[in-house]
């Protein structure tokens, strides 16, 4: 709960009490009651004294407790620590105030009536999972039945950002959700989805459908705890039930493991390598109804020079050297003569003319100010002069919760449909999309935002124009910096 949770940290941290309290301008005695369990801290209070007490002990943790401490919460710097104390305290805090509830308890079984929320992964009473040992979960969810805030948890996503930020392949998630009825069916539900692959490809991670997991949250960590919520309708948390005994959540997880059917795996994990010599690659160019969504900038828009500069730019003994030259020919020709659709972010231009990273068949180049320049003259005549070739950009994000959040690349045709997903790893980030009803909600998604974009979305080609131009000045005044004399 929030005072243990308060105590652990404050004793791996090496922070003592009276300092944590003059911080907070507290009496010693408010800290005190805390860790007790005598009081906790107001509702009203929570949020900001949580972020307080994260951000002193990130601050004053020494060098060799912060490094502990950054293993424990999975967090890469002091910064992060600070995020991950607060969302600890928090997560305890909820707990806590849930607790507080009509509470039937019988042994190692806890069952509360009308909690204040559901949870997905961890639950009250959270056990810390040792994420250096191998650690099994697997996890039913109706996400579309869930509370906004919960299927963010379910997602991975915290404060804006990723909570997975290293790569953690000991840790095995399996997760099983519904296909989305008609009424279900959203923009951002599939944009969650696309975001919550990308934070769990760190992982062994692995999304399934099934109806089963309608109405309920259910997760079993193998040797460690299952935790059940049932959901009412309009996002109501009807109850929590949390077993802590070893045997009975390895039999929950064997049980729920072999519920799973294979045949409804939504994506399959691939690479770029693997897609360009078995011919996928060709096959989504070559495919009709082309259709792509570009988070970020790659090869596919590249000008014909620049792409034979950067390749020869590359390794001789790199493979697949021939299978790129052929894919991209393709792909330039398709772009000349199909009604292709693209609707590509402006952040992707953006950071693109800003920072030239450049993902070239999945790996990350830096291209040179100059040969930026070349490539956005060249977007700019391709989008503006090829009447055929569609085209739309996206002014911000379709939803709040993902504006820091870099958007990834999805690829659709009639016959085929990937992801590149933006885990900045450029590695794990390759997934066929699988099934044809899964493909139907991607083709689906594409349509809404392509003909609903919500006031976020523009193909008025002037408009277009001015926006690239703008990138294009940018970049100049770049090179013109770069190349002046230094005094």
């Amino acid at each position: 709960m929030f005072g243990e949770t308060l105590e652990k940290l404050l004793e791996q941290s090496g922070v003592k009490q009276y300092l944590l309290a003059q911080s907070l301008q507290y009496d010693a005695s408010y800290i005190s009651k805390w860790i007790s369990g005598a009081s906790l801290p107001s509702e009203k209070n929570s949020v900001e004294l949580s972020r307080k007490i994260g951000a002193f002990i990130a601050d004053n943790a020494t060098d060799e407790a912060a490094e502990s401490l950054c293993r424990t919460l999975d967090a890469a710097s002091r910064a992060e620590l600070a995020q991950a104390v607060t969302s600890a305290l928090l997560e305890a805090y909820g707990d806590s105030v849930g607790a507080r509830k009509p509470v039937r308890k019988s042994g190692d079984v806890s069952f509360v009536v009308n909690p204040t929320g559901e949870r997905v992964l961890c639950g009250a009473s959270r056990k810390r999972l040792n994420l250096e040992r191998p650690v099994r979960i697997v996890i039913f969810a109706d996400l579309y039945q869930m509370s906004r805030n919960a299927k963010l948890e379910l997602a991975g996503i915290e404060n804006g950002r990723f909570a997975v930020r290293r790569k953690l392949k000991n840790l095995r998630l399996d997760m099983v959700i519904p296909f989305p009825r008609d009424e279900e069916s959203s923009v951002y539900h599939t944009i969650l989805i696309i975001h919550m692959l990308a934070n769990y490809s760190r992982l062994n991670f692995s999304l399934y459908a099934g109806e089963y997991a309608r109405g309920k949250i259910i997760c079993a960590v193998d040797r460690n705890y299952v935790f059940t919520t049932l959901l009412g309708d309009s996002a109501r948390c009807l109850s929590n039930t949390l077993c802590t005994n070893a045997g009975a959540s390895e039999q929950a997880y064997a049980s729920m493991t072999a519920m799973i059917n294979q045949e409804c795996l939504l994506f399959l994990k691939t690479d770029l390598g693997a897609m360009l010599r078995d011919q996928y690659y060709a096959q989504s160019v070559l495919s009709p109804n082309l259709r792509w969504l570009m988070g970020h900038m790659t090869e596919q828009l590249l000008p014909a020079d620049v792409f034979d500069e950067l390749l020869a730019e590359q390794p001789a003994e790199m493979p697949l050297r021939a299978h790129m030259e052929k894919a991209f020919s393709l792909t330039a020709n398709v772009l000349g003569f199909s009604g292709a659709r693209v609707m590509v972010y402006e952040s992707a231009i953006t950071n693109y003319a800003l920072t030239g990273e450049l993902d070239f068949f999945n790996r990350r180049l830096t291209v040179s100010a100059q040969r930026r320049l070349r490539h956005l003259t060249y977007l700019r005549e391709l989008l503006l002069q090829r009447e055929h070739l569609r085209f739309q950009l996206i002014r911000r994000g379709f939803s709040d919760d993902f504006q820091q959040i870099t958007n990834p690349c999805v690829f659709l045709s009639d016959t085929t449909g990937y992801l590149r997903l933006e885990n900045g790893a450029y590695e794990d980030n390759i997934l066929l999309i699988n099934g044809a009803r899964n493909r139907a909600g991607f083709d689906c998604f594409f349509e809404e935002i392509w003909e609903n974009g919500g006031g976020v979305t523009y193909d008025d080609r002037r408009t277009v124009g001015a926006f690239i131009d703008h990138q294009i000045d940018t970049l100049r005044m770049l090179i013109r910096v770069e190349e002046a004399p230094r005094a």
